[in-house]
């Protein structure tokens, strides 16, 4: 006698495939099978079973996933039927919104018993390797486009914000003439502008400004105030000084490293110096001499960069 043909619908997960068996000539739903590891030796274990349960044909079927074609390689190996189904083509009621892994294995087998399932096309392993590629070329090239996105809207946002900062320093250029401390009686925002190497080092007047209006603010307008910052770490313990003298700080420390390289006047800054009196380029020209001679000895010395620094710095704010 002829055995019938089993079909078997697997739920097919990452780690375990959920099985249910059905049979041909029966009705109804078909018989949940149980849980599995989604390994190759459960497959071979769980296909050795259901040959000792019957000897007619086994027609295996599972939705394809993620999962990819394991299962489907693995049973055709064995010498099974195995379809991968198409999800969009399978069959549904419209009023059956219930699923979970047993009944959709269920649904699997009974479909596949009815002939109602439509099978997708399976790639070999050269095949499904170069879809793999083409797919991460395809990655690739999205992320390359996302990239130059945000590269020119970076370069944008460096466009704009060079386009403020040019009409902010129109502004302040304006109304520099005419600023109390640039002229009258104490022309320092004008003198601290003359520093050869001061101008150099890509800070043009706006340091001296800056230098000038934080003093003034707080009352440090006065000969070896910003000075005495470095002579003593006592100014630290003195909340008000401390905090007033430190402002200026940052900018003596930052013009101070410029004083690494030797000293002399760009080409791109001779109408500059020339603007300024005689009497401050003498001062200004002294100072940088000084001051890089001063670098480069203390470094030979083996001091410490932020030490000399420091002593650059200070040195600066005497000439200032």
């Amino acid at each position: 006698m002829e055995q019938s043909t089993r079909f078997v619908g697997m739920n097919v997960h990452r780690d375990t495939i959920v099985v249910a068996v059905t049979a041909t000539g029966e009705a109804g739903k078909a018989t949940a099978y149980g849980t599995f590891p989604n390994t190759t030796a459960a497959l071979e274990k769980l296909v050795k079973r259901l040959r000792q349960a019957g000897s007619g044909p086994l027609k295996f079927c599972y939705e394809a996933g993620p999962c990819g074609y394991g299962v489907h390689r693995t049973l055709t190996k064995m010498d099974e039927d195995c379809m991968v189904v198409a999800p969009s083509m399978i069959p549904r009621k419209s009023g059956d919104r219930q699923k979970n892994d047993k009944r959709d294995a269920v649904s699997l087998a009974v479909l596949h018993r009815m002939g109602l399932l439509t099978a997708v096309w399976v790639p070999d392993a050269a095949h499904e390797a170069m879809r793999d590629l083409i797919r991460t070329r395809l990655a690739a090239v999205r992320a390359v486009r996302t990239a130059q996105i945000v590269l020119e809207e970076s370069i944008e946002t460096v466009r704009l914000g060079e386009h403020r900062l040019d009409r902010v320093d129109g502004y302040l250029r304006a109304q520099i003439p005419t600023w109390s401390l640039f002229i009258g009686a104490e022309p320092v925002c004008a003198a601290w502008s003359g520093h050869d190497r001061q101008r150099r080092s890509g800070g043009g007047p706006w340091r001296s400004v800056t230098l000038c209006h934080r003093t003034r603010l707080h009352g440090l307008y006065r000969p070896g105030a910003v000075r005495a910052f470095f002579w003593t770490k006592a100014a630290h313990r003195c909340h008000h000084q401390g905090r007033a003298i430190f402002m200026p700080a940052p900018l003596l420390i930052e013009a101070a490293h410029s004083y690494r390289f030797p000293a002399r006047i760009s080409r791109h800054k001779l109408a500059a110096v020339d603007a300024v009196p005689e009497a401050v380029r003498e001062i200004a020209w002294k100072a940088q001499t000084r001051l890089c001679q001063r670098y480069r000895h203390r470094i030979a010395k083996g001091k410490l960069r932020q030490v000399v620094v420091t002593a650059i710095a200070r040195e600066l704010a005497g000439f200032v």
